[in-house]
Formats: structure tokens, C-alpha cells, sequence
């Protein structure tokens, strides 16, 4: 978000955009689940050019709750865009685990075969995948409790390289790496958006974080 190119615009910390849920159309309990949503070159689901999700594993049933907050946000911005046509929705588990191979690899045939199939039926592609690969799709179908056409979406959709992510000491390393080059207080500035960051991050707080406020705590030494 504070890269100077960066495509996110907005942040919305547990759930989605209020302005996303069009007269209550979608229950706020389809979200559950949902750590925090990225806007990609919009503000909300009208403009934005991408929308991502994610949900922070574990958890019980996490994958069920990722794939219902997917369905409902799809079907909500479909109805609501003047176009008809929703943005890119990407869904995204956020955690530092990897993904196990065992699964990664079946994932990644299965994802592979539906993006380049001119059918979207669910049967058909897994008839040319390997049966290990099919076990693992069926398992994952099974616990996502989607119908075929909705967990097709939501496994092409689904981008796994959200596992395996840096540490948050890292990540805080990093930024103060990056400020350093351009400013001898970095400390002070990190230190700034850090507290900001964790006031709006706290357990249970809906808020909505827009470009232009991280951008204001590093550009502030108060």
C-alpha cells in the first residue's frame, strides 16, 4: 500500500467495504472469518480493479469460511456493477505455515487444467488429472460445502502464494530498511505506522484504512 506504485487503495480490516454490501443484501455473518480485504485501483467494489480477501489460517473450518466470503462478495458485486461483470476476486489464505507439497502440487495441476479448459464443469476436468490429484479436490470441494459451479470459481480464484509468508519481524525489518534510505528518523516513522497499524488492528474492530492514512503517520514525526 505505501509502495509508490502499489494498486492497493483501501484496506478493510474484518470483513468487506460497508459500501459493498448494498442495502443489506448480503448478511455481515458471510464474512466471518475474513482478517482483512485489499481494494486494488478502487475504493470500494464499483471501481475497484481487484479484489482480495484473506482469511489468516489455522483455524476450524478457515478454508469453508474463505470460500462462503468469496461466493457472497462475487455474487453481491455482480448484482451491484452496472456492468454486470465483477472485478477480479483472488482469495487468500495469509499465513507464515507452508502449504504441504502433498497438497500444493494436486492444487496446482487442478487450478492449471480448469484455467486453460474451455468447460467449467467440475467432472470433466477432474477426469484428466492424476487420482491423488482428484482425492485431494474432492476432499477440498467437500469441505468448502460449495456446489460445483461456485468451488470451480473459487479454486481458480484461490491464490495459494499467500502461504509460507515472511515472519512479521521481517516485514517490520524491511520497512525500516526501506525508510532509512530516505530519511535519518526511521525509527520514529516506523514506530509511527506500526502504532497505527496495531490501534486498527486490534481484535474484533471493523475500520477501513485508505492510502492516504498510512501515508500520513510516515510523514508525521509527531
Amino acid at each position: 500500500m505505501l509502495a509508490p506504485r502499489a494498486e492497493v487503495r483501501r484496506i478493510e480490516l474484518e470483513g468487506v467495504a460497508a459500501e459493498d454490501l448494498a442495502a443489506g443484501a448480503v448478511s455481515h455473518d458471510r464474512f466471518v472469518g475474513v482478517d482483512l480485504t485489499e481494494y486494488e485501483g478502487g475504493d470500494d467494489g464499483r471501481t475497484a480493479r481487484r479484489i482480495a480477501p484473506r482469511a489468516a489460517a489455522p483455524g476450524k473450518s478457515v478454508v469453508a469460511k474463505l470460500a462462503r466470503a468469496f461466493t457472497a462478495l462475487r455474487e453481491e458485486l455482480t448484482r451491484i456493477r452496472v456492468d454486470g461483470a465483477p472485478p477480479e476476486i483472488i482469495a487468500r489464505l495469509h499465513t507464515n505455515q507452508p502449504l504441504h507439497v502433498a497438497v500444493a502440487r494436486p492444487l496446482g495441476r487442478a487450478q492449471e487444467a480448469l484455467r486453460h479448459s474451455s468447460s467449467r464443469q467440475l467432472a470433466e476436468v477432474l477426469a484428466g488429472l492424476l487420482a491423488t490429484d482428484v482425492t485431494v479436490v474432492a476432499r477440498l470441494r467437500e469441505a468448502t460445502q460449495l456446489a460445483d459451479e461456485e468451488f470451480v470459481e473459487f479454486l481458480i480464484a484461490w491464490d495459494t502464494a499467500s502461504f509460507g509468508r515472511p515472519m512479521l519481524a521481517e516485514e517490520e525489518a524491511a520497512l525500516w530498511r526501506a525508510l532509512q534510505m530516505f530519511t535519518s528518523d526511521a525509527d520514529v516513522r516506523v514506530g509511527n505506522l506500526l502504532s497505527f497499524i496495531q490501534e486498527g488492528a486490534m481484535s474484533m474492530r471493523r475500520s477501513s484504512i485508505h492510502r492516504s492514512n498510512p501515508l500520513a503517520t510516515i510523514t508525521s514525526r509527531a
